[in-house]
């Protein structure tokens, strides 16, 4: 008689040292799935030779590709720059993995939207990116889905946030702890998304296996930033108040898609249950996210 051998399951981690890169390392870890945490300097999406090299000397079961240009209004001004990551970055990623038979999770933004619409987004809706930044993460996703159709799932997110990095829950809760008086827009639609609980939903997509789709990757409900913010502060009410105001008193570079509300039938058609609602997931990593920003 012989032994089944058990497959050990190894994630290669691409731009794995972001909010979403370390909150999908904690979830992998206490799912006691092996993973490879991969930053620039170890594998550069911008380099296809780097990526096989860390393919090659990883031997992944699946790939995660979080590696991205994310500063929208820098991107206005460094296009190319730009689209070097975002979009033939991508597709360095996608060759490898098909190349190697890898199936590759993509993860893409709501700024290829331009936001007009009053009614949640469907993954077939059509795109229109305001932005250079919006536009670069669109070829991304096309050159990802030709480069390796069969195995790659794009997930399209919004309004991420969580304990690590630079993000607009940790800069709230900062300036909630030093009393400040706080003015945040309140006439743009988003849904508010946990990068916890985003890596749990990444893990269960993986787990399901699904055909190569396009999913939504948010939280249920919807809310303005100024709910958003408002959310956050609130447990500490006697640091600093938050006002609403609109849009236009905050000049910015790069246009913002003003509703970015997405849908998630996909997931449900997948047999995956969908994201929890925002205020619930916001809830779990509160503290932590108050933790991250003492002195």
């Amino acid at each position: 008689m012989v032994e089944a051998t058990e497959v050990t399951v190894t994630w290669l981690l691409l731009g794995a040292h972001g909010q979403l890169g370390r909150s999908l390392q904690d979830v992998l870890s206490a799912s006691k799935i092996e993973f490879v945490a991969a930053g620039r300097a170890d594998a550069d999406i911008t380099d296809i030779a780097s990526i096989e090299n860390r393919v090659k000397s990883t031997t992944p079961s699946v790939m995660v590709n979080m590696a991205a240009w994310t500063d929208v209004d820098g991107a206005e001004s460094h296009r190319d720059e730009a689209f070097l990551v975002n979009a033939t970055g991508s597709e360095n990623v996608a060759k490898i993995a098909a190349k190697y038979d890898i199936p590759l999770v993509h993860i893409s933004t709501d700024y290829v939207f331009d936001g007009t619409q009053t009614t949640p987004y469907k993954t077939d809706d059509t795109t229109n990116p305001l932005s250079v930044y919006g536009a670069s993460k669109l070829q991304g996703e096309l050159l990802v889905q030709a480069a390796h159709p069969h195995g790659s799932w794009i997930v399209r997110t919004a309004w991420l946030y969580s304990q690590y990095g630079k993000n607009f829950s940790r800069t709230i809760a900062r300036k909630g702890l030093a009393g400040d008086n706080l003015s945040v827009v309140n006439d743009s639609f988003g849904q508010p998304t946990s990068a916890l609980a985003l890596a749990r939903q990444i893990e269960a997509l993986v787990a399901a296996h699904p055909p190569a789709c396009i999913f939504h990757g948010t939280n249920a409900g919807k809310a303005t930033w100024f709910e958003f913010a408002s959310a956050i502060v609130d447990p500490i009410a006697n640091h600093g108040s938050v006002t609403p105001v609109s849009s236009s008193a905050f000049p910015i570079v790069a246009a913002r898609p003003t509703y970015s509300v997405l849908d998630h039938a996909e997931w449900t058609a997948c047999g995956i249950a969908d994201m929890p609602h925002w205020r619930d997931s916001l809830e779990e990593i509160h503290s932590a996210i108050f933790d991250s920003v003492k002195e």
